[in-house]
């Protein structure tokens, strides 16, 4: 007898209601689909953020250990730290030799400022970070040493983070040039 009813029930429905209930079907999967890559590109937006904050946080912790390290290598070795106050007051009195080791331990100095410089331009570094930098290349450059420095080798630095710098060293456009020769 139940049977009879089964195939009573499928006599009624025509191919349109079976086509119907097909749609119907069909509509709830693509909802379930949509609701699922939402679901996934949320997910996928939360670990780009992740990753992003954790690629500018080593880019501040690598400009921070840079410094430090500069840092600690002037104040633990005496000779160095003796090269580094001389060569500030007048680098004209280093040897040839001390000159070339307080050369590069301004182009150190100012070489990490200019990694947090590019960070801050090509990496979304917070511009803070490039802000805090100021006061230290106001206080390396704007002594004796760090003018002649400067006026030799500032070539050396990209010429955006160059100009950057000029324009806070020397914000009335006035350029002081160094007369200590190179060597």
């Amino acid at each position: 007898m139940e049977d009879k009813k089964n195939d009573t029930i499928f006599k009624n429905i025509s191919w349109d209601d079976l086509g119907n209930m097909g749609q119907f079907v069909s509509a709830i999967a693509v909802v379930i689909s949509l609701l699922y890559l939402a679901f996934q590109v949320k997910q996928n937006t939360i670990q780009i953020d992740h990753n992003t904050k954790a690629a500018r946080s080593q880019g501040i912790n690598s400009s921070i250990s840079h410094t430090l390290q500069i840092r600690q290598a002037i104040f633990e070795d005496k000779k160095v730290l003796r090269i580094f106050f001389k060569g500030n007051s007048d680098p004209s009195v280093l040897s040839e030799e001390e000159r070339l080791r307080y050369r590069l331990i301004l182009h150190n100095c100012i070489g990490t400022i200019w990694n947090t410089y590019a960070q801050v331009l090509y990496a979304e570094l917070p511009v803070e970070i490039w802000e805090s930098q100021k006061t230290l290349i106001k206080r390396l450059l704007l002594t004796k040493g760090g003018i002649w420095f400067w006026t030799h080798f500032s070539g050396e630095f990209d010429p955006l983070f160059k100009k950057d710098v000029e324009e806070l060293i020397f914000p009335d456009g006035i350029k002081i040039i160094s007369e200590i020769p190179l060597i």
